[in-house]
Protein backbone atom coordinates (compact mmCIF):
# COMPACT_ATOMS: atom_id res chain seq x y z
CA UNK A 1 0.00 0.00 0.00
CA UNK A 2 2.84 2.44 1.01
CA UNK A 3 4.24 1.86 -2.61
CA UNK A 4 1.05 2.43 -4.34
CA UNK A 5 0.28 5.69 -2.14
CA UNK A 6 3.83 7.09 -2.32
CA UNK A 7 3.82 6.77 -6.37
CA UNK A 8 0.20 8.36 -6.33
CA UNK A 9 1.29 11.48 -4.08
CA UNK A 10 4.45 12.45 -5.38
CA UNK A 11 2.44 12.27 -8.96
CA UNK A 12 0.02 14.98 -7.04
CA UNK A 13 2.98 16.70 -6.13
CA UNK A 14 4.35 16.97 -9.45
CA UNK A 15 1.69 18.90 -10.21
CA UNK A 16 2.03 21.79 -7.53
CA UNK A 17 4.44 20.93 -4.73
CA UNK A 18 3.56 22.26 -1.15
CA UNK A 19 5.97 25.39 -1.37
CA UNK A 20 3.55 26.35 -4.80
CA UNK A 21 0.67 25.58 -2.82
CA UNK A 22 1.14 27.66 0.08
CA UNK A 23 2.72 30.14 -2.29
CA UNK A 24 -0.98 30.66 -3.63
CA UNK A 25 -1.94 32.83 -0.63
CA UNK A 26 0.90 34.88 -0.60
CA UNK A 27 0.96 38.94 -1.12
CA UNK A 28 3.48 40.93 -2.68
CA UNK A 29 4.29 44.20 -0.23
CA UNK A 30 2.09 42.88 2.87
CA UNK A 31 2.59 41.08 6.13
CA UNK A 32 2.50 37.93 4.43
CA UNK A 33 4.80 37.98 0.97
CA UNK A 34 6.64 35.43 1.21
CA UNK A 35 6.60 30.99 2.67
CA UNK A 36 7.84 31.05 5.77
CA UNK A 37 7.49 27.22 5.73
CA UNK A 38 5.44 24.24 3.91
CA UNK A 39 4.96 20.67 5.32
CA UNK A 40 2.15 18.15 4.29
CA UNK A 41 -0.40 18.18 7.20
CA UNK A 42 -1.98 15.13 6.78
CA UNK A 43 -3.40 14.02 2.73
CA UNK A 44 -5.31 11.62 2.29
CA UNK A 45 -6.67 9.45 -0.01
CA UNK A 46 -10.03 8.32 -0.48
CA UNK A 47 -11.10 4.82 -0.78
CA UNK A 48 -14.41 3.88 -2.96
CA UNK A 49 -14.23 -0.14 -2.21
CA UNK A 50 -13.00 -2.94 -1.78
CA UNK A 51 -12.98 -6.36 -1.94
CA UNK A 52 -11.45 -7.37 1.54
CA UNK A 53 -14.39 -9.05 3.46
CA UNK A 54 -14.66 -11.21 0.09
CA UNK A 55 -11.04 -12.38 -0.13
CA UNK A 56 -11.17 -13.09 4.17
CA UNK A 57 -14.34 -14.82 3.59
CA UNK A 58 -13.03 -17.09 1.01
CA UNK A 59 -9.85 -17.78 3.02
CA UNK A 60 -10.95 -18.64 6.53
CA UNK A 61 -13.60 -20.84 4.66
CA UNK A 62 -10.21 -22.97 2.99
CA UNK A 63 -7.92 -22.96 5.97
CA UNK A 64 -10.44 -23.66 9.06
CA UNK A 65 -8.94 -26.17 11.54
CA UNK A 66 -11.42 -28.32 12.70
CA UNK A 67 -10.76 -30.29 16.33
CA UNK A 68 -13.00 -32.66 17.57
CA UNK A 69 -13.57 -31.54 21.35
CA UNK A 70 -14.54 -35.41 23.65
CA UNK A 71 -17.44 -34.29 26.46
CA UNK A 72 -18.23 -37.55 27.85
CA UNK A 73 -18.68 -40.96 27.59
CA UNK A 74 -21.23 -43.40 27.89
CA UNK A 75 -21.64 -47.31 28.58
CA UNK A 76 -25.04 -48.32 27.46
CA UNK A 77 -23.90 -51.71 27.25
CA UNK A 78 -26.66 -52.93 29.22
CA UNK A 79 -29.64 -54.89 27.45
CA UNK A 80 -33.31 -53.89 28.50
CA UNK A 81 -32.17 -50.03 29.58
CA UNK A 82 -33.10 -46.77 28.22
CA UNK A 83 -30.20 -44.17 28.77
CA UNK A 84 -31.37 -40.56 28.17
CA UNK A 85 -28.87 -37.50 28.88
CA UNK A 86 -29.90 -33.84 27.99
CA UNK A 87 -27.32 -31.32 26.89
CA UNK A 88 -26.84 -27.56 26.74
CA UNK A 89 -26.45 -25.40 23.58
CA UNK A 90 -23.04 -25.28 23.71
CA UNK A 91 -21.84 -21.80 24.36
CA UNK A 92 -20.41 -19.48 21.82
CA UNK A 93 -19.21 -16.72 24.60
CA UNK A 94 -15.77 -17.11 23.59
CA UNK A 95 -16.52 -17.08 19.59
CA UNK A 96 -14.23 -14.74 17.46
CA UNK A 97 -14.34 -13.70 14.32
CA UNK A 98 -11.92 -10.99 13.40
CA UNK A 99 -9.56 -10.33 10.83
CA UNK A 100 -7.54 -6.93 10.41
CA UNK A 101 -4.68 -6.22 8.17
CA UNK A 102 -1.03 -4.17 9.35
CA UNK A 103 -0.45 -2.57 5.65
CA UNK A 104 1.98 0.23 5.63
CA UNK A 105 0.88 3.21 4.61
CA UNK A 106 2.36 6.77 4.10
CA UNK A 107 -0.65 8.75 4.46
CA UNK A 108 -4.36 8.37 5.63
CA UNK A 109 -7.17 6.49 4.23
CA UNK A 110 -10.94 7.78 3.91
CA UNK A 111 -14.39 6.54 2.90
CA UNK A 112 -17.03 5.01 4.10
CA UNK A 113 -15.12 1.68 3.21
CA UNK A 114 -13.39 -0.38 6.15
CA UNK A 115 -9.86 -0.20 5.13
CA UNK A 116 -8.29 -1.76 8.36
CA UNK A 117 -10.27 -4.62 9.22
CA UNK A 118 -13.03 -6.90 7.10
CA UNK A 119 -16.37 -8.98 8.64
CA UNK A 120 -16.48 -12.45 8.64
CA UNK A 121 -19.65 -14.90 8.51
CA UNK A 122 -19.08 -18.13 10.81
CA UNK A 123 -21.22 -20.57 11.30
CA UNK A 124 -21.45 -23.35 13.05
CA UNK A 125 -21.72 -26.84 11.36
CA UNK A 126 -24.24 -28.78 13.33
CA UNK A 127 -27.33 -25.90 13.96
CA UNK A 128 -30.20 -27.77 13.28
CA UNK A 129 -33.02 -28.02 16.04
CA UNK A 130 -35.29 -31.20 14.43
CA UNK A 131 -35.82 -34.33 15.70
CA UNK A 132 -33.17 -36.90 14.39
CA UNK A 133 -33.19 -40.89 14.78
CA UNK A 134 -31.39 -43.82 13.85
CA UNK A 135 -31.86 -47.28 14.86
CA UNK A 136 -30.35 -46.79 18.36
CA UNK A 137 -30.35 -43.84 19.28
CA UNK A 138 -32.85 -40.28 19.11
CA UNK A 139 -31.96 -36.85 19.80
CA UNK A 140 -35.06 -34.31 20.18
CA UNK A 141 -33.72 -30.54 20.49
CA UNK A 142 -35.63 -27.31 22.65
CA UNK A 143 -34.60 -24.02 22.05
CA UNK A 144 -32.05 -24.44 24.49
CA UNK A 145 -31.43 -28.34 25.24
CA UNK A 146 -31.11 -31.48 23.31
CA UNK A 147 -32.18 -34.84 24.85
CA UNK A 148 -30.35 -37.67 23.78
CA UNK A 149 -31.93 -41.01 24.12
CA UNK A 150 -30.03 -44.64 23.61
CA UNK A 151 -30.93 -47.88 23.48
CA UNK A 152 -29.66 -49.90 26.00
CA UNK A 153 -27.30 -52.36 24.45
CA UNK A 154 -26.13 -50.16 21.74
CA UNK A 155 -22.41 -50.20 22.97
CA UNK A 156 -20.35 -47.52 24.37
CA UNK A 157 -21.22 -43.76 23.20
CA UNK A 158 -19.52 -40.67 22.92
CA UNK A 159 -20.60 -37.55 23.18
CA UNK A 160 -18.47 -34.45 21.17
CA UNK A 161 -18.33 -31.52 19.22
CA UNK A 162 -16.06 -29.82 16.86
CA UNK A 163 -14.18 -26.56 17.56
CA UNK A 164 -13.12 -24.36 14.93
CA UNK A 165 -10.11 -22.19 14.53
CA UNK A 166 -8.16 -19.95 12.26
CA UNK A 167 -5.12 -18.04 13.20
CA UNK A 168 -3.11 -17.36 10.26
CA UNK A 169 -0.92 -14.17 9.16
CA UNK A 170 -1.07 -14.45 5.14
CA UNK A 171 -0.66 -11.87 2.53
CA UNK A 172 -3.69 -11.68 0.50
CA UNK A 173 -4.64 -10.05 -3.35
CA UNK A 174 -6.63 -7.11 -2.19
CA UNK A 175 -8.30 -5.16 -4.75
CA UNK A 176 -9.11 -1.46 -3.95
CA UNK A 177 -10.74 1.43 -5.84
CA UNK A 178 -9.68 4.84 -5.10
CA UNK A 179 -11.07 8.01 -6.72
CA UNK A 180 -9.18 11.21 -5.06
CA UNK A 181 -6.24 12.02 -3.58
CA UNK A 182 -6.32 15.25 -1.02
CA UNK A 183 -3.35 17.27 -0.54
CA UNK A 184 -3.40 18.87 2.39
CA UNK A 185 -0.57 21.62 2.84
CA UNK A 186 0.25 23.12 6.43
CA UNK A 187 1.71 26.81 5.44
CA UNK A 188 3.61 29.96 7.42
CA UNK A 189 4.17 33.18 6.15
CA UNK A 190 6.42 35.76 6.85
CA UNK A 191 7.07 39.68 4.93
CA UNK A 192 9.67 41.69 3.31
CA UNK A 193 11.03 42.10 6.79
CA UNK A 194 11.15 38.43 7.95
CA UNK A 195 8.66 39.25 10.51
CA UNK A 196 6.65 36.45 11.12
CA UNK A 197 2.64 36.63 9.76
CA UNK A 198 0.62 36.07 12.76
CA UNK A 199 3.21 35.14 15.00
CA UNK A 200 4.16 31.95 12.93
CA UNK A 201 0.41 30.76 12.90
CA UNK A 202 -0.04 27.92 10.27
CA UNK A 203 -2.47 28.64 7.37
CA UNK A 204 -3.45 25.71 4.67
CA UNK A 205 -3.77 24.85 1.16
CA UNK A 206 -5.50 21.86 -0.05
CA UNK A 207 -5.88 20.39 -4.06
CA UNK A 208 -7.87 17.63 -4.50
CA UNK A 209 -6.95 15.30 -7.81
CA UNK A 210 -8.75 12.79 -9.63
CA UNK A 211 -6.47 9.29 -9.91
CA UNK A 212 -7.89 8.78 -13.15
CA UNK A 213 -6.04 12.33 -13.86
CA UNK A 214 -2.93 11.65 -12.31
CA UNK A 215 -2.60 8.59 -14.67
CA UNK A 216 -4.42 5.79 -11.98
CA UNK A 217 -6.80 3.64 -13.63
CA UNK A 218 -7.89 1.20 -11.05
CA UNK A 219 -8.87 -1.33 -9.80
CA UNK A 220 -5.77 -1.51 -7.93
CA UNK A 221 -4.46 -4.76 -6.80
CA UNK A 222 -2.33 -4.55 -3.81
CA UNK A 223 -0.41 -7.12 -1.95
CA UNK A 224 -2.41 -6.76 1.88
CA UNK A 225 -0.82 -8.34 5.48
CA UNK A 226 -4.09 -9.97 7.08
CA UNK A 227 -4.14 -11.47 10.15
CA UNK A 228 -6.88 -13.57 11.30
CA UNK A 229 -8.53 -14.53 15.23
CA UNK A 230 -11.59 -16.90 14.19
CA UNK A 231 -12.51 -19.44 16.66
CA UNK A 232 -16.17 -21.06 17.27
CA UNK A 233 -17.70 -24.32 17.63
CA UNK A 234 -20.47 -26.35 16.62
CA UNK A 235 -23.76 -24.86 18.83
CA UNK A 236 -24.85 -28.50 19.69
CA UNK A 237 -23.04 -31.62 20.82
CA UNK A 238 -22.90 -35.09 18.43
CA UNK A 239 -22.74 -38.72 19.49
CA UNK A 240 -21.17 -41.25 17.96
CA UNK A 241 -22.02 -45.09 19.17
CA UNK A 242 -19.53 -47.56 19.32
CA UNK A 243 -19.76 -51.25 20.09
Amino acid sequence: MKEFQDSVYAAAIGRKSLNDMCQSQCKKGTVKSKVRSSKDDNSSMNMTSSNLSSVAQDYVNNHLKVTKVHDQTLDCSEPGVTYTRTYHKISQSSSLSQVSTSTNKSIEITGNVSYGAASLQTTASYSNTVDTYNQNSSSTYNEDTVTMTFNGGCGVVEIWHDSYTCSDSPVLDVIYNFDTISIHAGCTYKGDTGIPFDNGGQRNETRIYNLSDLGFNGPFLIKTPTTFDVRYSDEWPSNTITK
